[in-house]
């Protein structure tokens, strides 16, 4: 029935399995399900996960009927691929429409616009109207919303004041956010950022994230002894950091890796390509972003890390 399409269709989404989804939408239109607002709804869902926001707009568009779930999944979609302006028009469609009012969740996606498109004020604005114009009080994922819209726009001062006045403790997502915050401002809040960090360490002393984040803190504002002191704070809590895989998906199957990985059988013309690539980059006017390796090494070191960083 459409309740089991739409499970299998948020499935799907929840791992962007892109070709799964479509075969199940194509099952739907066989089953002459393809209508109805439940189905429709979990269909606009999985294509803008799946980041075929094309898809979902053109679906969203024919359908005869929209619920909160489809405006929800067309405005959160475009909030998460960075098309926040797009999230925000449809906002006003959703309003001016006036047959389904805002909810909770469709103000996560309004204020995640917000945040991706550097709209302080009007992320206030909208974050503000939720009591005042809907009854709707905000809760922990919409303070986390504002926290990321002013850790983004590099507003520390205020995200500092803003988190210290919420009527709720920050949780992990938040201190987090204001971590990471910290280490975009090249060093320039590092008390801030200290104190997110302890606070972290007691909500998740084995997450070895945090401690990644405090130390590339330290190294953007080039702080190489209390890198190094968080390191080894790091190694007395006996935390280990699992390594970030990349993986591609080719005809002959799923590749992993990782930085500086030689494991694979054809290491040898993968890197004979890579260097070929950089050279075309530089000579197209490249010049590797160093700032972004955050070790004390040499400027050519540097640069190698960069090139082989996954």
């Amino acid at each position: 029935d459409n309740f089991m399409y739409a499970t299998v269709l948020s499935a799907f989404a929840s791992v962007a399995t892109l070709e799964r989804g479509m075969e199940v939408h194509a099952c739907s239109v066989r089953a002459c399900l393809e209508s109805d607002v439940v189905v429709g709804s979990a269909l606009v869902d999985m294509y803008s996960k799946c980041g075929r926001l094309d898809y979902a707009l053109r679906y969203f568009n024919t359908m005869p009927v929209k619920n909160s779930y489809s405006w929800n999944s067309m405005i959160s979609g475009y909030a998460r691929h960075g098309q926040g302006e797009e999230a925000l028009k449809l906002f006003a469609d959703m309003k001016l429409d006036g047959q389904t009012p805002p909810d909770h969740v469709t103000f996560v996606g309004v204020l995640s616009a917000c945040s991706h498109a550097g709209l302080v004020k009007e992320g206030f604005k909208h974050f503000e109207s939720m009591s005042d114009s809907y009854g709707l009080a905000p809760r922990i994922e919409h303070f986390s919303c504002m926290a990321d819209l002013l850790g983004r726009a590099g507003e520390l001062d205020k995200l500092e004041d803003f988190i210290n006045n919420m009527p709720m403790k920050p949780n992990v997502l938040i201190w987090r956010t204001v971590l990471g915050a910290c280490c975009r401002a090249n060093g320039g809040k590092a008390e801030l950022g200290r104190k997110a960090a302890e606070m972290l360490f007691q909500l998740e002393p084995e997450n070895a994230v945090n401690y990644v984040l405090l130390g590339n803190m330290y190294a953007a504002g080039g702080r190489w002894e209390d890198l190094s002191k968080a390191r080894k704070k790091m190694k007395d809590a006996d935390v280990k950091k699992e390594a970030g895989y990349s993986w591609v998906t080719m005809k002959d199957g799923v590749h992993m890796f990782v930085a500086g990985d030689k494991s694979h059988p054809d290491a040898d013309l993968i890197y004979k390509k890579l260097k070929e690539l950089n050279r075309k980059m530089r000579d197209a006017g490249y010049v590797p972003q160093t700032g972004f390796a955050l070790y004390d090494l040499e400027q050519e070191n540097k640069e190698e890390v960069l090139s082989y960083h996954s």
